[in-house]
């Protein structure tokens, strides 16, 4: 009997608290081992198929690339040493200046013929009315006594005295000097500037009226000088105010540079 009872004894030990959980314990980790390893391994047998159909897709494009014949141009002998046909000068080619955003744009012309203005800057078109009319809303001037079709017309309707306020309140606002071409400056631009396209046949210049046989007098000018074309330019009083008449602008040139 006491055999029987030592056995019993020992069996219920080994199933006792410490043994039993440290049973389980190692039955978990082994678990958890064996999910690590089998998720790591398809894992990689994902990976391997990526990279490789990334690598057959690589090859095919390359192959592509491959099979497309080289394009090449050959000049003849004759047509090697053949020197490019000059670039004309156009309206839209020449060099330009933007003052401001609302500013007329400005057109730089350069002569090489001794005697003449090396550079000038002009602006490449009249005066706009939504550029004048800027003007005179910022200033209170009275606005131009005809109304173009659209707004970025020519300006039309406004004396030499308009014009002289217009260039000084531009010349404040841009800190650089404006005024109107003269006769020798207006001559030199017309070509370059294509004037031909423009539809305002007439503008104020700078330049005094009054002289006879091409004397100046020390008199205060009376008559302002208007241009039309390609004609001799006429006089007129300072007041007028026609359809046809608009002007451009002169921008001082610095001579170190251009601005």
């Amino acid at each position: 009997m006491g055999m029987i009872k030592d056995f019993f004894r020992s069996m219920s030990e080994q199933r006792s608290y410490p043994y039993y959980y440290r049973l389980r314990a190692n039955q978990r980790a082994q678990r958890r081992t064996v999910t690590f390893a089998a998720t790591m391994a398809v894992v990689m047998v994902i990976g391997f198929f990526v990279v490789t159909s990334l690598q057959s897709n690589n090859a095919e494009k390359q192959a592509a690339l491959d099979a497309v014949p080289a394009v090449t141009e050959s000049i003849p002998a004759s047509q090697e040493n053949t020197p490019l046909p000059p670039i004309e000068a156009t309206p839209s080619s020449l060099p330009k200046l933007l003052d401001c955003l609302t500013c007329p744009e400005i057109s730089l012309i350069e002569s090489s013929d001794p005697g003449e203005m090396q550079r000038l800057g002009i602006s490449r078109a009249p005066v706009t009315y939504m550029q004048y009319m800027e003007f005179a809303e910022a200033t209170g001037h009275r606005p131009p006594g005809c109304i173009p079709k659209g707004g970025h017309s020519s300006v039309r309707c406004i004396s030499w005295d308009d014009t002289q306020a217009y260039i000084g309140w531009l010349t404040l606002k841009t800190n650089k000097i404006y005024r109107l071409p003269n006769e020798a400056e207006w001559k030199k631009a017309s070509a370059a500037l294509n004037t031909k396209e423009q539809d305002l046949p007439e503008q104020w210049l700078d330049g005094c009226g009054d002289a006879t046989d091409g004397q100046e007098t020390d008199a205060p000018c009376q008559l302002r000088l208007i241009e039309k074309g390609t004609e001799t330019p006429h006089a007129e009083v300072p007041e007028t105010q026609n359809d046809g008449i608009g002007f451009r602008l002169v921008r001082k040139l610095s001579r170190v540079s251009i601005y």
